[in-house]
């Protein structure tokens, strides 16, 4: 029995330690060394913690669709990982793909109510489709849960910033060489009202 069990282990340990060498040099911002040994190691194993750990260091290494590629992949795998979905989901948002980041974003939310880091994605996209308001109260929700979130700060931020009343005060002077002279002075006042007058 004892020796069924090491034997069982000592299979694991290289797997257990490949992962975590290349986890460890992707950390020591040594992607490329990272991505190689994955590229082996998923090369010889359907693990979606490896397919995972690559989509991750291709994202690291600027490798945006190498990236999305692996995460669809890990995704097949494991539907059921909702950390994972979200991983993808964030790095569709971060590469600018909002149409296929949104509805993976939300059917997270839908699945758990509670999924900080979904609300605040999805706050975002809200702020940048003019729903101003949604976004704002979103932020705001999520700061009444978490008071140091940097991710809601920034975004309160960002929402108060564009939507504060201001007042434009502008001058200038012309001169040519002609006895012509002319000071011109102007004063603007502006308050945002809603996504649809901006």
């Amino acid at each position: 029995m004892f020796f069924l069990l090491f034997s069982i282990f000592e299979l694991q340990a290289p797997v257990q330690d490949t992962l975590q060498f290349a986890r460890e040099k992707a950390y020591e911002n040594n992607f490329s060394e990272a991505q190689q040994i994955l590229a082996v190691y998923n090369k010889n194993n359907n693990d979606v913690y490896g397919i995972w750990l690559q989509a991750q260091v291709a994202w690291w290494m600027g490798d945006t669709e190498g990236s999305l590629a692996l995460y669809e992949k890990a995704v097949l795998l494991a539907p059921d990982l909702t950390e994972l979905r979200f991983d993808q989901g964030q790095t569709l948002f971060r590469a600018g793909k909002i149409r296929l980041a949104e509805p993976l974003l939300k059917e997270i939310l839908g699945e758990d109510p509670t999924h900080t880091p979904a609300k605040l994605h999805l706050a975002y996209i809200d702020y940048w489709n003019g729903k101003i308001s949604r976004s704002r109260n979103t932020a705001k929700h999520v700061l009444n849960l978490e008071p140091e979130n940097v991710m809601a700060l920034q975004l309160l931020e960002e929402i108060d910033t564009i939507t504060a009343p201001y007042i434009l005060l502008n001058t200038s002077f012309a001169s040519d060489d002609q006895p012509l002279e002319s000071n011109e002075y102007s004063v603007s006042l502006g308050k945002y009202f809603s996504g649809l007058f901006s």
